[in-house]
């Protein structure tokens, strides 16, 4: 039978709840006859339309609005909250199907969407909408209208649920007024697209007009707050080549580009805390000239034909190695009586320039050579001709481009050559064979020969080429006098290094991360290698991790792959003398020391540590915040955090990339490694437990000293047993609670709030365990693993 429709008033409560990333609406909806709809969270943490201050808590605010879909029409549905509450009521009107169970259920499935806009339309089980793709800034929370979160329902509970991910950053420049978030693969960031929900969970099942970039400004054309919280919203998803952040001042601008590969996650804002710290700014209109640029996914950007041409299928000039004049007329004679940097007639010797160190019989004159293996700016012909960023490609950078593309020998015009496509994006260049000048001819015109920067460093005489033929194409060395031809690249080239630290202190097995801070910024290859000069000292590892190994000095050295430039860290290793604890076994999964960390006897209460620190902090001149808490940045003990974050957290992260998941410290950051050594470590808060569960913990004295004697229930052991006398914590700059309590570190972060930490707390009435914030001070028990 026909069923029947009717309008009735609905009415939608909606509850926020707390979250520290993107999550959930929640609502509920009645008509004039107490049916109700409900739209509630339907995730773990709750969505929000608005954030309060950057924090974690989640509100509506007012003139928020929400737009339902079912049969076949859509309804506004308004909110007439006057401020941000938790709670929001929303009213409109709804068709509504007669012989229902009065509003409480349905037979027709409502979807809806937040936030609300006139042209999102419904159909085959998908809302259209568009994410825009220009974002107003708000300190502390998304731009207005952009975290969009959708529901679906059979009944009148609705639980909504984030689509959008993005990114969160705060600034330490002055006067940046817009920042522009691109994806480097073209992916969509923003724009009109389609959601679905796929086994209960919102996905965009189709990009319609899709924005590979997202522009955010402020109000009335204001500037960025530094140390403020922004968001930009975007589209889930995996961006292949990474992205670029673009940073604009009324006059000047910084880049900044993540190369790797990094995917946006519904419901999560990846965070960049003062990043733009190091960029150096650039007067607008001060831009390279980038056309006839080839970008094929790799390190450095190609050009679209040879240095001297115009077209890609065009052979350009002819170029001796290290030479930068074109020697395309065959009235010059090329050998090595007019060959760059060369005196004499022998190919082994009379070399003034680019001569390895182990190979001095080429040198001229005799003695040490330069020692230089790739082209200096001032030889290199692409950089001469070209100027800017371009100049001749590596050996390095021919075998990128080898290795990463398919080279299909075919013609363009009429000309036999190779191209080169990437298997990254697709894009493409070609190279024209185009042979190559030597004595007073032209030489193999179905072959390509071109010039790389890069001299052969076991024939210094030669210097490598990319050389291809209809079947073959291969890196070779050549004779330098010879005429080839140079496809020049696009590189920011690297101009100098420094370091984030010049000088360490260090105890014996701890670790300290240094930073190359390559100039310029967006260098095109900004790798580095490190060294130490005394492996017995300190170490340093790929990532420029330094761990302590023994007392000493060395020097920590970091060198540009491009240019070779260096700078040091002058590391000094000391050991701390302590006495070190016997070793109790009481039957437990571990053996507990007799006494604290710096102690000399059980009733001592040794040295106060904070979390992952590594140093004692007894001495009260320390103030002790959590500006001065290890892995820690900023003020706030909600944001910061660079070390022992749960993944589940990301809104406390600042470190590099998503949070570190770790729980349980790292040997370099447990200071009863550090100090003792062995197997030796502060214990987790598990074997707390377990030394609870397993002992009489009898509250006496020792020596005058109150605490508490945990004795062995264990059977075999019930003689053994340990003395944690009353400690009490370090605050500020000085001691709590210290003539009443023991308050005893653990190793073990507290997952659902990474400013924690679980420890060990005693008094005359109990013994439990309970949460201490990560930078107060605390006594060490440590234990001996088994």
């Amino acid at each position: 039978m026909t069923m029947k429709k009717k309008n009735y008033i609905l009415v939608v409560a909606a509850a926020i709840l707390a979250a520290s990333c993107v999550e959930g609406i929640d609502s509920a909806v009645t008509h004039e006859k107490n049916v109700t709809i409900t739209a509630y969270s339907a995730e773990a943490e709750g969505t929000r339309s608005t954030l309060i201050d950057g924090g974690t808590n989640v509100y509506w605010e007012p003139e928020d609005e929400i737009k339902l879909f079912t049969m076949g029409s859509s309804i506004r549905l308004q909110t007439a909250i006057q401020a941000p509450e938790q709670t929001a009521t929303f009213y409109g009107t709804i068709p509504f199907i007669i012989g229902s169970n009065e509003g409480q259920s349905t037979s027709t499935t409502l979807w809806a969407l937040y936030p609300y806009r006139e042209d999102a339309s419904f159909a085959n089980n998908a809302i259209t909408t568009i994410l825009p793709d220009e974002q107003t800034a708000r300190e502390g929370s998304f731009a207005k209208n952009t975290n969009i979160t959708i529901a679906k329902a059979n009944s009148f509970n609705m639980g909504f649920y984030n689509v959008c991910g993005g990114l969160r950053f705060r600034l330490t420049r002055d006067g940046i007024n817009r920042v522009v978030f691109k994806a480097s693969g073209g992916e969509a960031l923003a724009g009109k697209f389609k959601a679905t929900f796929d086994n209960g969970v919102p996905v965009v099942s189709e990009v319609l007009e899709g924005k590979d970039s997202i522009v955010l400004t402020m109000p009335s054309k204001g500037i960025f707050n530094k140390n403020q919280w922004y968001y930009l919203c975007a589209l889930p998803g995996t961006l292949s080549r990474g992205f670029t952040l673009r940073f604009e001042t009324e006059t000047h601008y910084a880049e900044v580009s993540q190369n790797k590969s990094v995917t946006i996650k519904r419901g999560i804002f990846g965070q960049l805390d003062n990043f733009d710290e190091y960029l150096t700014f650039t007067k607008k209109g001060e831009t390279e000239d980038e056309s006839g640029i080839v970008d094929l996914g790799l390190r450095v950007k190609w050009a679209t034909c040879n240095l001297g041409a115009s077209k890609p299928e065009e052979f350009g000039h002819y170029y001796q190695w290290a030479g930068t004049s074109n020697v395309s007329d065959t009235s010059t004679y090329l050998n090595f009586s007019n060959c760059p940097y060369h005196v004499g007639d022998s190919n082994t010797s009379g070399w003034t320039k680019y001569i390895p160190s182990g190979m001095k019989s080429y040198w001229y004159p005799s003695g040490d050579s330069d020692n230089k293996t790739v082209l200096g700016l001032e030889d290199d012909a692409a950089q001469k001709e070209l100027g800017g960023s371009w100049c001749m490609p590596t050996l390095e950078d021919f075998k990128e481009l080898l290795n990463n593309c398919d080279a299909e020998w075919t013609t363009l015009n009429g000309v036999y050559g190779r191209r080169f496509t990437s298997r990254k994006n697709g894009n493409r260049i070609f190279l024209p064979a185009a042979g190559y000048r030597t004595g007073d001819s032209f030489k193999s015109d179905d072959l390509g020969f071109y010039w790389t920067s890069s001299v052969d460093t076991d024939a210094p005489d030669h210097a490598y080429n990319l050389t291809f033929s209809s079947t073959e194409v291969q890196a070779l060395s050549n004779y330098r006098f010879t005429g080839g031809t140079v496809r020049p690249i696009f590189m920011v080239k690297v101009t100098g290094v420094g370091l984030n630290a010049t000088s360490l202190s260090m105890l014996q097995r701890e670790a300290y991360t240094l930073s190359a801070i390559i100039t310029p910024y967006n260098a095109s290859v900004p790798d580095v290698v490190w060294s130490s000069s005394n492996t017995d000292v300190a170490t340093i590892d790929s990532s420029g991790k330094v761990t302590a190994v023994g007392k000493g000095n060395a020097v920590i050295t970091v060198k540009t792959t491009d240019g070779g430039f260096t700078a040091t860290c002058n590391v000094s290793v000391n050991t701390i003398n302590v006495l070190e604890p016997e070793a109790v076994d009481m039957g437990l999964s571990v053996k507990w020391a007799s006494f604290n960390l710096g102690a000399t006897h059980p009733e001592d209460v040794g040295y106060y540590y904070q979390y992952a620190g590594t140093r004692d902090v007894s001495d009260t001149s320390i103030d002790l915040q959590w500006s001065n808490c290890p892995h820690h940045i900023g003020s706030n003990q909600e944001t910061g955090w660079t070390k022992y974050c749960h993944l589940d957290r990301p809104s406390y992260w600042s470190g590099k990339g998503s949070p570190d998941n770790k729980t349980v410290l790292d040997p370099e950051d447990d200071a009863a490694y550090v100090v003792l050594g062995g197997r030796w470590r502060i214990p987790t808060i598990e074997e707390f437990v377990e030394l609870i569960e397993n002992c009489d913990a009898k509250w006496d004295t020792l020596n005058g000293v109150k605490g508490r004697w945990f004795t062995s229930k264990k059977e075999g052991y019930t003689d053994k047993k340990i003395f944690l006398p009353i400690s009490g914590y370090r605050y500020e700059s000085g001691f709590w609670s210290s003539s009443t309590t023991g308050l005893y570190r653990s190793s073990s972060l507290h997952p659902n709030t990474p400013c924690s930490t679980d420890i060990l707390y005693f008094h005359d009435a109990s013994v439990t365990t309970i949460l201490k914030d990560r930078y107060l001070g605390q006594p060490v028990r440590p234990v001996l693993t088994k």
